[in-house]
């Protein structure tokens, strides 16, 4: 780890992001006429889970899941331990990532994530240990990957709205 680390200068905006997919939070910072600056977080911690969206497109979610919120609760989902919003811009140049990253889990404790699609609510329990997402011919491990299932029977109904005190 790189203690004191420092991105000097006119700084616009600055960002976590696990930059190298190790699982723990790099510090990505955006300058104002100069190179960006990653600062990157060399600890060994497998206290975390990644969550990936995929929304259904067309009519429901974007495919990237971008304002997507999700939260995660104890195992019964009573308890509300944290939430993440997928990619919301922010700053100058930056960006959320699109994979979350809720850390400080046990790896064996059994979680509730509760997604917000623009087709509804979809509720999945992940024990991060035994969560793996495959993206190409790369496994990550402690990633879940949630995809929108958009409602079989949903159909899309368009009208106008009328003054009711026009004739």
């Amino acid at each position: 780890m790189n203690e004191n680390a420092a991105a000097t200068g006119n700084n616009h905006d600055g960002v976590f992001v696990d930059y190298d997919n190790d699982g723990d939070l790099d510090h990505a910072v955006t300058r104002q006429g100069t190179t960006n600056v990653l600062l990157r977080n060399s600890t060994n911690n497998t206290n975390y889970l990644k969550v990936r969206i995929i929304g259904a497109g067309d009519d429901a979610t974007n495919r990237a899941g971008i304002g997507t919120r999700v939260e995660l609760y104890n195992a019964a989902g009573t308890t509300l331990l944290a939430r993440r919003d997928v990619g919301m811009a922010r700053g100058f140049g930056g960006s959320e990532p699109l994979w979350l990253h809720f850390g400080g889990l046990n790896q064996n404790t059994t979680y509730t994530l509760k997604v917000y699609f623009l087709s509804g609510t979809q509720t999945v329990s992940v024990t991060p240990a035994t969560a793996s997402t495959t993206i190409g011919a790369t496994t990550i491990q402690r990633m879940l990957t949630v995809t929108e299932q958009p409602a079989e029977d949903m159909e899309i109904i368009r009208w106008v709205e009328v003054d009711p005190l026009q004739p």
